[in-house]
C-alpha cells in the first residue's frame, strides 16, 4: 500500500471519529502520538541521483531565476550531452525535470581513481601521481596520501586535465 496523503487523511480520520455512538477511539494526547506515528509512516519521493556537474549547473540557473525551458535550452555542451545523450535521452530529460521541480536530488558520487606507474629502476613496486596542492607541482610518489596538501586520489573529472600517458588508472573504493 503507497502510504500517501490519502492514506493519511483516512487514518488519522478513522482513529479521531471512532465509532459514532461510543465517541473517539482516543484521547488528545494518545492521538498526537499516534498522528505523528503516522506521518513517520509516509512514503517520501525517492530523491533523483545526478552527476555533480549537472548539480552544479541546476544550482547556476535557479540563482539565475531560469525557468525548466530554459535549464534545457541554455545547457552548455557538457550538461547537454549528458542530458540529451540518444540512448538514455527520455530517462534523464525527466530526471532533471525531478530534481528541478518535485523532489531534489542527491549528488551521485564520483569514482575516483589513482594514477600509478612501474618504475624500472625501482626494487619497490608501484610509484603514484601525486599533486601537491600547496606548491601546485606534480610528482611521482611511493605511497598513497590522504592528507589534503599531498593528493594521489583523482575523480573523473579532474582526471580530465591529467595526461595519463605512462599510468595505468585503478579505481578507488
Amino acid at each position: 500500500m503507497n502510504k500517501n496523503k490519502e492514506w493519511l487523511k483516512s487514518e488519522v480520520t478513522m482513529r479521531i471519529s471512532g465509532d459514532r455512538e461510543k465517541g473517539p477511539l482516543i484521547n488528545v494526547d494518545i492521538g498526537l502520538q499516534q498522528a505523528l506515528d503516522l506521518i513517520n509512516q509516509l512514503d517520501e519521493p525517492e530523491k533523483v541521483v545526478i552527476p555533480k556537474f549537472v548539480a552544479d549547473y541546476l544550482e547556476g540557473c535557479k540563482e539565475n531565476e531560469r525557468n525548466l525551458f530554459e535549464v534545457y535550452e541554455s545547457a552548455h555542451k557538457e550538461v547537454s550531452n549528458w542530458i540529451f545523450d540518444p540512448e538514455k535521452k527520455a530517462e534523464r530529460i525527466e530526471l532533471v525535470a525531478r530534481a528541478w521541480l518535485e523532489d531534489g536530488y542527491t549528488v551521485e558520487q564520483e569514482k575516483r581513481y589513482q594514477l600509478c606507474c612501474y618504475l624500472p629502476q625501482a626494487s619497490e613496486g608501484k610509484f603514484y601521481l601525486t599533486y601537491a596542492t600547496s606548491q601546485e607541482e606534480w610528482y611521482i610518489n611511493d605511497y598513497v596520501s590522504t592528507n589534503v596538501l599531498r593528493k594521489t586520489i583523482f575523480t573523473e573529472t579532474e582526471l580530465l586535465k591529467i595526461d595519463e600517458t605512462g599510468f595505468e588508472r585503478v579505481e578507488v573504493e
